[in-house]
């Protein structure tokens, strides 16, 4: 039963970001998954049941993934390969980071009890970056006159500012210019 709420999940997400929320119809995640229509409403109750248990997993899955990339790491290396992968994921799995913008948006509008869902992924990378500027405070790597939480919600607002940006103009915009540029200004608070 779980593989086949993955593959409903999984159908969903796809579809949510080729044709966004309000153009994918039930019966198409139901055909891409090889489902019934009434089978998707059995496991979830209503497509906005499917909205929300998609945006948990895709969304968890891409902040997990970018925190587990710094594993083991403290202070900047920690930010630094944090940085690094999510700019790796925008290129390398660009349907996702356009899934977590268009549903961010698209979501809040039709579905605003998903906002305390999106507000704890926030929340939940904004606490992480805290820990890591907090740690390069620490170690000396940081000279910071401002408090951690506050820079981890500059950097975390600087880095869902240039999702957006990328997911309207993918060819346009350059995330390793914008993340380098993120890491200039963050190697500018550096101790030395």
């Amino acid at each position: 039963m779980a593989n086949r709420n993955g593959r409903i999940i999984e159908s969903a997400a796809e579809l949510f970001a080729e044709r966004g929320y309000q153009g994918t119809s039930i019966e198409a995640i139901a055909d891409r998954a090889g489902v019934s229509r009434s089978l998707i409403f059995f496991h979830f109750d209503s497509k906005n049941g499917l909205l929300s248990a998609v945006v948990a997993e895709v969304c968890s899955r891409w902040l997990g993934a970018i925190i587990a990339a710094a594993a083991g790491m403290v202070g900047l290396d920690a930010l630094t390969e944090a940085l690094r992968t999510r700019g790796r994921i925008l290129r390398e799995e660009p349907q996702v980071a356009r899934l977590v913008t268009v549903l961010m948006a698209e979501a809040l509008a039709l579905a605003p009890d998903l906002a305390p869902t999106f507000a704890g992924l926030i929340e939940a990378l904004t606490e992480q970056v805290s820990t890591w500027v907090e740690e390069a405070t620490a170690c000396g790597q940081l000279d910071l006159a401002l408090e951690a939480p506050a820079v981890a919600r500059f950097i975390v607002a600087a880095l869902e500012g240039a999702t957006q940006l990328w997911a309207l103009e993918p060819d346009r915009y350059d995330v390793a210019a914008a993340d380098a540029t993120l890491l200039a200004v963050i190697n500018v608070l550096r101790a030395d």
